[in-house]
C-alpha cells in the first residue's frame, strides 16, 4: 500500500497545530484546499481527526465542503464512529460561529406588517442571472438531514457556480438514465426554443422534461453512489446498486423544492428506487420572494415615508 504524500499543512493539521496552520496559510493561501496523493484536503484530515476548532477554522478560511477524494469522499464522509457522536451533541451554532467578528448569519428575520417570521439559513448559492417564476430551485441532503449536498434550479443551461448543479451535463445524464430506466421523457414545444432545424428539433425531444430540478437531483444523486461504490458514475451499473450495502446515508435522500413536483418527476424518483433501492424523497417548500428597495427621491405631501417591505410569501 503506498504512503500518503504529506504536505506541511496536511502534517501541521494532524498534529493539531493551529497557529502553525494560520502561518502557513498567510504565507500560502492556495494551501486551503491542497490534496494528499489520495485526495484528502486539510478539512478532510481535521474532520478524520474529530478536530472541530480546526475544522471551523479552516471553513471560515474558504475550504471547501464539496471536494472530493480519489474514493469518492468528501469531509463530511470522514467523521465516522464515536466523532460523529461527538459532532451530533456539539452544540453547532456555537462551533460555526465562536471564530466570527461579524453577524453570523444563521438565522434570518423576516419582517412582513404585523408578522415576524424566523428562518435558518442552511445555504445560499450565488447565480448569473435571476431565477424566473417559472423555475423551480431545489437541494438534496443526505437520509433526512438538512445540511444540503449541492442545489439545483431547473434548465438546461451550463453553471458554474459554486454549490450548484450543472444543468447542461446533468439534463444529458438525466436523458441517458431514463432511457436506461424505460421512462419516456415527453415532447414539449420548449424543447428546442425558437424553432431550430428539424434535426436540431428531432435531437431535443424531451430535453424540456428531463431538465426539471427533482430530476436533475435525482440523477446527482444516483451519479454519488455509482462514484462511491465503483470509483466512476458508470450508468451502466446502475442496477447493481440494488445489491449493495450502501451506508445508510446514503440510501436515502430528502429533496427540498419551492414548487410542487410534477407526476413525470415523482416516476422518475420512483423508477429510481425501483432500479436501484436508493429513496429520493421530494418535499415542497414554502417560497419567499424578496422585494427591492427602491430608494425614494421625494417624500410625500405628509413628509412620511412608508416604510419598504422586506420579503413577500408567495402563495406557488
Amino acid at each position: 500500500m503506498a504512503k500518503s504524500k504529506l504536505d506541511r499543512i496536511h502534517l501541521a493539521v494532524l498534529h493539531n497545530e493551529l497557529p502553525r496552520v494560520r502561518a502557513l496559510l498567510r504565507r500560502k493561501r492556495s494551501r486551503i484546499d491542497l490534496a494528499d496523493n489520495r485526495g484528502a484536503t486539510p478539512l478532510m484530515l481535521a474532520a478524520l481527526m474529530g478536530m472541530p476548532k480546526m475544522v471551523t477554522f479552516l471553513l471560515e478560511k474558504g475550504a471547501s465542503w464539496q471536494l472530493v477524494d480519489q474514493s469518492g469522499h468528501v469531509a463530511s464522509d470522514y467523521v465516522l464512529g464515536h466523532v460523529a457522536e461527538q459532532m451530533k451533541t456539539r452544540d453547532r451554532t456555537a462551533l460555526k460561529t465562536q471564530y466570527r467578528t461579524k453577524p453570523a448569519g444563521t438565522l434570518k428575520f423576516q419582517r412582513c406588517g404585523t408578522s415576524l417570521s424566523f428562518s435558518k439559513l442552511i445555504a445560499k448559492v450565488k447565480l448569473t442571472c435571476p431565477i424566473w417564476q417559472n423555475r423551480t430551485a431545489a437541494c438534496i441532503t443526505p437520509g433526512d438531514s438538512l445540511r444540503p449536498k449541492i442545489c439545483a434550479v431547473s434548465g438546461w443551461a451550463s453553471t458554474s457556480s459554486d454549490g450548484l448543479l450543472d444543468g447542461e451535463k446533468y439534463t444529458q445524464i438525466v436523458r441517458d438514465m431514463a432511457e436506461m430506466l424505460g421512462i419516456d421523457l415527453k415532447k414539449h414545444c420548449y424543447d428546442t426554443p425558437g424553432g431550430g432545424s428539424p434535426e436540431e428539433r428531432e435531437g431535443n425531444v424531451g430535453r424540456f422534461n428531463a431538465s426539471h430540478a427533482e430530476k436533475l437531483l435525482g440523477a446527482f444523486w444516483v451519479c454519488e453512489q455509482l462514484t462511491f461504490a465503483f470509483g466512476s458514475p458508470d450508468l451502466s451499473r446502475l442496477h447493481e446498486l440494488k445489491d449493495l450495502n450502501l451506508p445508510p446515508h446514503r440510501q436515502s435522500a430528502s429533496l427540498y423544492l419551492d414548487h410542487r413536483p410534477c407526476i413525470p418527476c415523482r416516476q422518475f424518483l420512483a423508477a429510481i428506487q425501483h432500479a436501484t433501492g436508493i429513496k429520493i424523497c421530494p418535499f415542497t417548500q414554502a417560497q419567499v420572494r424578496e422585494a427591492v428597495k427602491k430608494q425614494r427621491e421625494e417624500k410625500s405631501r405628509s413628509g412620511r415615508i412608508d416604510p419598504p417591505t422586506d420579503a413577500i410569501p408567495t402563495n406557488d
